[in-house]
């Protein structure tokens, strides 16, 4: 494994695209560990860009469908994330898209969701990434999504959390 992420810890990566959240997910997805990945992004792109071909994922769109959920139902999200998280264990979560549930919610449900979900990854000693845009939140925000977290802003050097 390129990248050590510990059981039962949650990881808020700070990022412009999506793209250092997805490496490390995919690391360990490819080492045996169950994943689920929650994107704003079309499954099929990001199976085909990541080589996902077993993993879950769910799409955050507004159109109805199997593998789509719509973003303003986060009741529903968040108990899809804590069933796989319980019936998994030692697994990985991919948020990709917490801005999209912001713009379709508010931030209080949003960051409320997060703590859920976060509880059932101490829990049952799995490992949760939300990938996030800093400039497209404000500063006492990104203070409530850390204040638990590990954070890794990949505007720095290297995987060192902050």
């Amino acid at each position: 494994m390129i990248y050590d992420i510990q059981e039962g810890f949650g990881y808020v990566i700070k990022e412009k695209k999506p793209l250092k959240s997805f490496e490390i997910f995919v690391d360990q997805v490819t080492h045996n560990i169950q994943g689920l990945c929650i994107t704003r992004q079309h499954p099929s792109v990001v199976r085909s860009k990541w080589g996902l071909e077993k993993t879950p994922i769910i799409w955050l769109s507004n159109k109805l469908g199997k593998v789509y959920l719509n973003p303003s139902n986060i009741g529903i999200l968040s108990d899809t994330i804590v069933r796989f998280v319980e019936k998994s264990g030692e697994s990985v979560v991919l948020i990709d898209g917490l801005e999209f549930l912001i713009t379709n919610n508010d931030f209080g449900k949003v960051i409320r969701m997060v703590h859920h979900v976060f509880d059932a990854v101490m829990e049952n000693k799995s490992r949760l990434i939300i990938s996030v845009d800093p400039r497209t939140l404000e500063q006492r925000e990104i203070a409530l999504l850390e204040r638990n977290m590990e954070v890794v802003d990949t505007g720095k050097e290297g995987f060192e959390s902050e």
